[in-house]
C-alpha cells in the first residue's frame, strides 16, 4: 500500500491544491484499488478481499495514529519496508510508474477530471490479462479466490462505477494535449485506447454484430495484451 502525491489542480471550489492518491494492491491477485483523498490519513482498507497484513513504507502517513488505529480495529498486521530499500516494495513502485506514464501524462486542469481518469484506469487495469496470473485478469483472480473461500469477502467493498469508462472518453476528448511521450511509454497501449476499443466493440454488438463482446475486444489491435505484471 502506498500514497502518491498528485499535482496541484483546480478543485470544485476553484481553489488550486494538492490531493493524494491511495494505491492498494493485493499481491496474490494483483487486484488494484485507487482512491483520491484530501489528506494522507489512512482510515480503512478498500480491498474486495479481507486482508490480514499490509506492506507499507515508513512514510508519515503510515506511522500516524489514524493508520495504526485502522490496523488495530481491523486486526491487520502492518509490515514495513526497510529504509532506503524501495525494491522491497517493487510491485508498488512499478505500478506508480505506470500511473505516472499513462494517467498523469495527460494535460488536465481539474481534480475532478483527474479522478475520472484514475477511476477508468483502475477498471481497465483490473481487467487487463497478466502473464504472472497465467493469462487471467486481476478481476478473475480475485473472483476465483472468493468462490474458493467466501469468508474472505470484504463487505465494505463498493463495486466500480459503471459510468467511469464513458466519462474517461469525454475527458480525453476535451484535453488540449496528450503527450506523444506518454503514448510511446505506455505498454502495451495507453489505457484510454482500451476504453475506445471496448466502446467500439459495444457499438458493434448493439448494431447486430455476431462476434461476442470479449472476442471483439481481444481482437482490437494493440489492446488488452498480456501485461508482464505491472
Amino acid at each position: 500500500m502506498d500514497i502518491k502525491h498528485l499535482p496541484k489542480l483546480q478543485t470544485a471550489s476553484s481553489e488550486r491544491r494538492k490531493r493524494f492518491l491511495y494505491v492498494a494492491i493485493d499481491r496474490c491477485s494483483r487486484w488494484v484499488h485507487l482512491a483520491v483523498k484530501d489528506d494522507e490519513v489512512v482510515r480503512a482498507f478498500p480491498f474486495t478481499i479481507t486482508i490480514t497484513h499490509v506492506l507499507t513504507d515508513g512514510g508519515s502517513c503510515f506511522t500516524a495514529n489514524g493508520f495504526e488505529d485502522a490496523c488495530r480495529k481491523l486486526k491487520v498486521e502492518d509490515r514495513r519496508t526497510k529504509p532506503y530499500k524501495p525494491q522491497t516494495n517493487a510491485l508498488m513502485e512499478r505500478f506508480n510508474g505506470r500511473v505516472q506514464r499513462e494517467v498523469l501524462g495527460i494535460t488536465i486542469f481539474r481534480h475532478q477530471d483527474l479522478e475520472t481518469l484514475l477511476k477508468g484506469f483502475n477498471q481497465v487495469y483490473n481487467r487487463r490479462r497478466q502473464r504472472v496470473l497465467k493469462g487471467r485478469t486481476p478481476d478473475e483472480s480475485a473472483r476465483s479466490r472468493l468462490v474458493a473461500e467466501p469468508k474472505l469477502a470484504n463487505h465494505r467493498y463498493k463495486p466500480p462505477d459503471p459510468r467511469a469508462l464513458p466519462q474517461v472518453l469525454q475527458v480525453v476528448a476535451a484535453t488540449k494535449e496528450v503527450s506523444d511521450q506518454t503514448i510511446k511509454a505506455a505498454k502495451p497501449r495507453p489505457f484510454w485506447h482500451v476504453v475506445v476499443a471496448e466502446s467500439r466493440a459495444c457499438d458493434a454488438i448493439a448494431a447486430g454484430a455476431t462476434q461476442p463482446l470479449a472476442g471483439a475486444i481481444r481482437r482490437a489491435p494493440g489492446t488488452l495484451g498480456p501485461s508482464s505484471g505491472m
